[in-house]
C-alpha cells in the first residue's frame, strides 16, 4: 500500500487545520479589530467629508478636499512602499494608524476652517489611512500559517467590512449630534487600530 503524504502545510487534514484555526483565535482578534478600525476610520471620513466641510463654511471645498485626499492616497501607497522595507510592516502599521487618527482627530476639532488647513489636512488623512492600507493586506497575509493563511485572513478582512457599513450608517446619526461628533469617531477608531497594533 503506498504510504499517506505526509502533514505538512500542504496536507493538512481539515480536522486539524480547524484546530489550528481556532487555536489562533487572537491572531483573528487582532486582524478583525485592525480591519475594523480601518475601515470604519478611512471608510467614514471619505463618505462624509464632503458635507463635513460644506457645514463648517466651506461649500466650495466639497470637491476639493477629495482631490486633496486622493492626492494623499497616492503620496501614501508610494511611502509605504519605500519604508515597509526599511522599518517593516508593523512599525509602518503602527506610524499610519495614529498618523490617521491625528489628521482625522484635528479635522474634526480644529478652530481653523480655512480652505488651505482643511486641504491639508484631507491630505495627511488620505495619506496615512492609504498607506495602512496598503501594509495591512501583506501584514494580515504573513501573520497566519500558510495552511490557514486564506481563512484567516478572509476572516479578519470580512469582519472589518462591517467597519465600512457601520460608519456608513453611523455617520449620518453622529452629524445629527453634533457636525465634530462623526470625526472624533473616526479618529478615535483609527487610534484603536494604532493601539491594537502596538500591542505585542
Amino acid at each position: 500500500a503506498e504510504a499517506p503524504p505526509p502533514q505538512t502545510a500542504t496536507h493538512l487534514p481539515q480536522r486539524g487545520r480547524l484546530r489550528l484555526l481556532l487555536s489562533m483565535w487572537r491572531l483573528h482578534v487582532t486582524g478583525a479589530l485592525l480591519a475594523f478600525a480601518l475601515n470604519f476610520g478611512s471608510k467614514g471620513t471619505e463618505i462624509w467629508v464632503g458635507i463635513y466641510v460644506a457645514e463648517l463654511g466651506q461649500p466650495q471645498l466639497k470637491r476639493s478636499i477629495y482631490f486633496a485626499t486622493i492626492g494623499g492616497k497616492i503620496a501614501g501607497d508610494l511611502l509605504s512602499m519605500c519604508f515597509i522595507r526599511r522599518w517593516g510592516r508593523l512599525r509602518c502599521l503602527q506610524i499610519g494608524y495614529l498618523g490617521a487618527a491625528a489628521a482625522t482627530l484635528l479635522l474634526g476639532v480644529s478652530a481653523d476652517v480655512s480652505a488651505p488647513r482643511l486641504l491639508l489636512l484631507g491630505f495627511l488623512q488620505g495619506l496615512f489611512t492609504d498607506a495602512c492600507w496598503s501594509t495591512l493586506y501583506a501584514y494580515l497575509a504573513e501573520i497566519f500559517p500558510s495552511t490557514i493563511r486564506n481563512t484567516g485572513f478572509g476572516l479578519s478582512m470580512g469582519l472589518g467590512r462591517a467597519g465600512g457599513v457601520a460608519s456608513s450608517a453611523l455617520g449620518g446619526l453622529l452629524q445629527s449630534s453634533g457636525r465634530q461628533t462623526a470625526f472624533i469617531s473616526f479618529g478615535l477608531a483609527l487610534a484603536l487600530g494604532g493601539l491594537v497594533a502596538c500591542i505585542p
